[in-house]
């Protein structure tokens, strides 16, 4: 886990031109941050990018295991039938949950409610203004807090007490970072504001009190 690293504006679409002009696939790995996580319905598109495989799960399955692959149509008429076989693909309950998942999902339009909220809770989070607090870091609702100590130094000790803090209090949340030190913000994409707007008061309290 690479601590939520949000690349540059322009980054992904120079990665992309690199890849044209080579004849390179560019593969887009949305496993994590596919189907509305982080604002976007793929992440990819906050570049406008076009991926000429992509990978997907997790969310896609609404809570079942469930997993996929998407390519272009000139890569897709390279395979033969057979060449691509699992034990398990297939499942029609788990393909049921799946359709399902993105019909509310699209409906509903969570993606743009975890980019409203994801923003709320960044915004309040860096107003907070605390020196153990680094960066705060993401897109949507796939936020990255980073805490430090003497101003850049990575603090894992304090993020690990963070997260049971925060556990006590009935929220579940991940760590992450080259040094563990990332707190990793993931609400599912129904949350409200009134909710992240506690769930952030409870944060900010932990780490002052920390």
């Amino acid at each position: 886990e690479g601590g939520i690293i949000v690349p540059p504006d322009g980054w992904l679409k120079e990665l992309e031109k690199i890849a044209r002009e080579n004849d390179v696939l560019l593969i887009m790995d949305e496993v994590q941050s596919g189907f509305g996580r982080t604002g976007k319905i793929f992440a990819h598109e906050w570049e406008n990018v076009r991926a000429d495989i992509m990978t997907m799960g997790k969310a896609l399955g609404a809570g079942l295991p469930l997993a996929g692959t998407m390519t272009t149509d000139e890569i897709d008429k390279a395979w033969e039938p057979g060449d691509h076989n699992v034990t398990f693909s297939g499942n029609p309950v788990a393909c049921a949950a799946g359709l399902a998942g993105i019909e509310v999902m699209l409906e509903e339009r969570l993606h743009e409610n975890a980019h409203k909220v994801g923003e709320f809770i960044m915004k309040k989070l860096r107003d907070a203004s605390l020196d153990a607090i680094g960066e705060v870091r993401g897109r949507g609702l796939f936020i990255g807090i980073e805490l430090v100590k003497d101003g850049k130094k990575p603090n894992t000790e304090l993020t690990k007490k963070v997260k049971d803090e925060m556990f006590k209090r009935g929220y579940i949340i991940g760590t992450g970072g080259m040094f563990g030190n990332v707190i990793r913000i993931e609400p599912p994409l129904t949350v409200t504001e009134e909710q992240a707007d506690k769930m952030t008061d409870d944060l900010i309290d932990i780490i002052k009190s920390s």
